[in-house]
């Protein structure tokens, strides 16, 4: 469901008849007949995912299921079942025992949770109350299937972070020493934290136009790859092609935008290796957050709504695609570098406009690259590239030769054809 639509009440009818687990029918307790979807608010700083975790095991989260049988339960089953890829189309009946899990059970599960309200069941039905198939189905599978692996918070002493501590106003002055001061000076950029709690905050990087013509430009942002995290700021400043184009005169006259330079933390790596939603880097709501702060909080000139562009190196390149999985229809287009797309999920509706650079091409591997796992990644990236297109987006994989000289991406964000491409999209307004 997209951010800022009011969606109409609708009824979903519950299960009828008893639940069935290959073939034992379970008792249930009395079903809540009637929901009503509510209507969904603007994303605002993250919230902490509180749903009980049982372990992947399909038959022990239904035996917990038949034993409590609640929304929350309900939907730990179908997670299960994702997490071991059997409702996508993978499960080998001869080999899997948990291959003998129907459609018609596993329906079953998802209306029984929806009909109690679950947020995350809701996710598969859509306005009219009718289950999602095809991509739509996939795609919400998807973003469930490594639920546990990210889209929580990091831990702090005190335990999850507690959303009720969350500051009103997240953006605030960052106290640059004389080293850093010095940098941000030389491209005009100015230091803040976005404190997302009273406890704890993340630092970011601004560029704003000067003399600037028009009352709203766009929002340019980058996200660093594993090179350019933690503590020490400096350290963003090792990879700065994409930085001095962009802050450049001649680029501003050309496209005057606002720039950002998302600081990650150590440890932020994100791996796109097993598809979407890509794993490991927790924080992918907080930067979601950050972005969209910065850009409702942005004056003189303002942000357009919908001409916020991603782009960012290796695993910030990760981090940057998954944000515009993530959210669909919020970012007028990505274009990662260093970043291949290992699978084919993308939003159907609202597929977004992709521009990928990559080193390594499987069309023409490199002698030692594996000749299977290049047509894998081959026909990954030629069914991502036509979802997007039947969706009505615009995707492209560009491969930079081998034999450029290093650090290669420098080739593509010292050149115009990345933002030439990026600077022509816009987000489409029913969706923003």
């Amino acid at each position: 469901m997209i951010a800022g639509i009011v969606i109409a009440a609708v009824l979903i009818a519950p299960p009828e008849g008893p639940f069935r687990w290959k073939g034992e029918e379970v008792q249930l307790r009395p079903l809540v007949q009637y929901f009503r979807i509510a209507p969904m608010k603007e994303p605002t700083l993250t919230e902490v995912a509180r749903d009980p975790y049982y372990g992947n095991d399909p038959d022990e989260l239904a035996r917990r299921f038949a034993e409590r049988p609640d929304a929350e339960s309900a939907f730990a089953v179908i997670r299960g079942l994702a997490a071991a890829e059997l409702l996508d189309g993978r499960a080998n009946p001869q080999t899997n025992r948990f291959a003998s899990v129907t459609a018609s059970e596993r329906a079953y599960l998802l209306r029984f949770a929806a009909s109690k309200g679950l947020r995350d069941a809701l996710e598969f039905f859509d306005e009219r109350g009718e289950p999602l198939s095809g991509r739509e189905y996939d795609y919400v599978l998807a973003r469930h299937r490594y639920a546990y692996s990210r889209r929580q918070l990091p831990r702090v002493e005190t335990g999850l972070i507690d959303c009720r501590s969350a500051v009103k106003d997240p953006i605030r002055p960052y106290l640059a020493d004389a080293e850093l001061k010095k940098l941000l000076d030389r491209y005009a950029l100015e230091a803040h934290w976005f404190q997302w709690t009273t406890n704890d905050a993340l630092p970011f990087f601004e560029f704003t136009p000067k003399a600037c013509s028009t009352n709203e430009v766009p929002l340019v942002v980058y996200v660093p790859g594993s090179g350019e995290q933690g503590t020490n700021l400096i350290v963003q400043f090792n990879q700065r092609a994409c930085l001095e184009k962009v802050v450049s005169a001649e680029f501003q006259r050309k496209h005057p935008c606002r720039f950002m330079i998302i600081c990650l933390p150590d440890e932020a790596n994100c791996n796109s290796g097993h598809g979407y939603p890509m794993s490991a880097d927790p924080r992918s709501e907080l930067y979601h957050d950050m972005i969209l702060s910065y850009a409702k909080e942005s004056k003189a000139p303002a942000v357009d709504p919908r001409r916020v562009y991603l782009t960012g190196l290796g695993s910030g390149g990760t981090i940057a695609a998954g944000l515009a999985l993530d959210h669909p229809g919020r970012f007028a287009a990505v274009a990662p570098v260093w970043y291949h797309p290992y699978e084919a999920i993308v939003h159907p509706r609202v597929p977004g406009n992709w521009r990928c650079y990559n080193i390594f091409n499987p069309d023409s591997p490199d002698p030692e690259d594996d000749a299977e796992r290049m047509k894998r990644f081959a026909r990954r990236r030629d069914e991502f590239i036509a979802n997007v297109r039947a969706g009505g987006g615009d995707c492209s994989v560009h491969y930079v030769p081998r034999d450029t000289p290093w650090p290669w991406w420098n080739v593509v964000w010292s050149g115009d054809e990345i933002y030439d491409w990026m600077f022509s999209k816009t987000a489409p307004a029913e969706v923003r």
